[in-house]
């Protein structure tokens, strides 16, 4: 078992090491390409006990992004890892989901997409990894603007999907 303790991206694409860190940084931007991502669901800050496992051996059928604020532990390639400080991941389509809590409750925001081949391109155009964890020193601005969109998904305004 890895103990993923510092913030480090760790990337298929990049060695797994301080200095590769420092030279990629992933920058959040809104999209301005004017087309929205397909939200098909979403939750805001659900709190789960140290029981808490999600199996998905297929994957969810969609692309899973999850904003985990709390010590977890996942399977990545057939490797169980610990983590100890709050990430995100973007799980592809397909690929297996293990993750779950490590020893205390566990909390997260999750979003579950429908992503066309133009999603993927902007994704891609902005450096974000698939079925990688990304440790970021700070995921308050991007929880809140999943709060705001996690609002309007699951409000009654008519025009929400706008």
């Amino acid at each position: 078992m890895h103990n993923f303790h510092r913030p480090v991206l760790f990337s298929r694409h990049t060695a797994h090491s301080e200095a590769a860190y420092k030279k990629r940084t992933i920058h959040i931007v809104p999209n301005t390409k004017g087309f929205p991502m397909n939200i098909k669901k979403m939750g805001y800050h659900h709190t789960h006990d140290t029981s808490f496992h999600i199996d998905r051996p297929l994957g969810s059928g969609d692309w899973l992004l999850l904003l985990v604020f709390t010590p977890s532990r996942l399977v990545l390639g057939g490797t169980e890892h610990a983590t100890t400080e709050p990430y995100f991941i973007l799980y592809n389509n397909g690929t297996p989901q293990h993750y779950g809590a490590a020893d205390t409750d566990y909390t997260d925001d999750w979003v579950h997409l429908a992503l066309n081949e133009r999603d993927l391109a902007h994704l891609a155009e902005l450096g974000i990894p698939f079925d990688t964890p990304v440790f970021l020193k700070n995921m308050e601005q991007l929880s809140k603007l999943l709060e705001s969109i996690t609002y309007e998904f699951h409000s009654p305004h008519p025009l929400k999907q706008e």
